[in-house]
């Protein structure tokens, strides 16, 4: 969908107009103005050109020079200012491009660690095909190995959510229930009672190499699920 809305007339008009009156240079036209018109005056009077006494002709060869000046300068500002305002936005399309450039260096670098951590495959969401309807919180090994000692921790406004360590967990695309709480389950209404509904799911477990991975999850609008976001290495047989 294309949401692009070109600027109205009147407001690029009086956008040129105040570029081309920003800091503008009185100074320098009325001093250039009173200099020639200075010149003009004593060329009349001692170089014999009109005479002293005509008054007419004195103001005006005192007053054209300023009129004529701040006109050539004012004509000059509103012919540039389009130009200014082009060469601004040029400036600044290319400073957003080298801004999103730099985002996607640095989003396919993470990516590229992520990929290079490797490890399992772990992903959390709810399922209630087994559970009476009831949409208990599970987690599935997709593969990469192995994951050993994995908990869950969803931190809340009150106690917040902190699931049994699950021993092993294999990589066969298999679900597992997470264990809390006396029911020894998770459920999308325990989360949301213990304020937990917004908050960053963190996920660790030990690969078979010994190391100590953390996964978060996003939770999704209206706790329909959670997206992966990020993995990193914390080491060996850490704790968060």
């Amino acid at each position: 969908m294309n949401t692009f809305v070109a600027t109205p007339f009147l407001r690029y008009a009086g956008m040129v107009i105040a570029n081309a009156f920003k800091k503008f240079t009185w100074g320098r036209d009325l001093t250039i103005s009173t200099l020639i018109a200075f010149l003009t005056f004593v060329i009349q009077r001692y170089g014999g050109i009109g005479s002293s006494h005509d008054t007419k002709i004195l103001v005006i060869s005192i007053i054209a020079p300023y009129v004529v000046v701040l006109s050539v300068h004012v004509v000059y500002r509103l012919i540039r200012s389009p130009y200014d305002l082009y060469v601004r936005a040029e400036s600044e399309l290319n400073q957003s491009k080298s801004e999103i450039d730099s985002k996607v260096s640095e989003i396919k670098k993470l990516k590229g660690e992520l990929e290079n951590i490797g490890g399992p495959k772990l992903v959390i969401g709810f399922d209630r095909s087994n559970w009476a309807n009831e949409q208990v919180l599970v987690v599935i090994n997709h593969g990469g190995g192995w994951a050993h000692d994995v908990q869950l921790k969803i931190p809340g406004d009150r106690c917040g959510i902190v699931t049994k360590a699950i021993p092993v967990l294999r990589d066969d695309g298999s679900v597992c229930a997470w264990q809390a709480g006396e029911t020894n389950r998770v459920t999308a209404a325990d989360i949301i009672m213990s304020h937990a509904n917004e908050s960053v799911a963190v996920l660790t477990c030990n690969d078979d190499e010994g190391r100590r991975l953390a996964y978060d999850f996003q939770p999704l609008e209206k706790l329909a699920g959670y997206k992966f976001v990020s993995k990193h290495h914390l080491g060996r047989n850490s704790t968060i």
